[in-house]
């Protein structure tokens, strides 16, 4: 298995991706993001306050899928020190739990850190979600990750990476 890591400058590059991910047979499953609370909001169409947390894939007469299917029905958590930010995903939920901890220390970077994500690196994708990017990462077969990596390229991310 490989981790593949990808930061974009904004949502709707990230859900381009997401979207041919998807159609290329990558699971929501595998898939993880984080985000901005605030930017997610005005990137999303639809009201993620009233939005069902019981939700399927389908929210009033709209089907959500890919990115958006992955964090609409999220609720903000703190995520120092960027602040509040939506995270979907396993893998993303574990990171952004133990950069939150009481006696976390190092925040949002120490977690990718521990995460096994080089330190210059971490603090790349700590500034890019600080600065309203969003954070994308999935793990899949050794076999899959050069086209996983292929396409968030395709889609413009910055920082496509491999880290254990």
């Amino acid at each position: 298995m490989r981790t593949i890591f990808a930061l974009f400058d904004g949502y709707p590059k990230a859900r381009q991706a997401v979207e041919e991910l998807r159609e290329r047979g990558f699971r929501v499953e595998e898939m993880n993001a984080i985000i901005h609370a605030e930017v997610a909001r005005g990137a999303m169409d639809l009201n993620l306050r009233t939005a069902d947390v019981r939700a399927s894939e389908d929210l009033g007469e709209r089907t959500l899928r890919g990115l958006d299917r992955l964090l609409a029905t999220e609720q903000p958590v703190p995520l120092p020190p960027v602040g509040d930010v939506l995270a979907a995903g396993e893998l993303a939920n574990f990171v952004v739990a133990a950069a939150g901890a009481p006696d976390a220390e190092g925040g949002f970077t120490a977690a990718l850190v521990d995460f096994g994500v080089p330190r210059e690196v971490a603090e790349v994708y700590q500034d890019g979600v600080a600065s309203g990017g969003l954070l994308f990462w999935m793990r899949t077969d050794d076999e899959r990750a050069s086209e996983a990596r292929e396409i968030l390229q395709r889609h413009h991310a910055s920082r496509v990476g491999a880290h254990p």
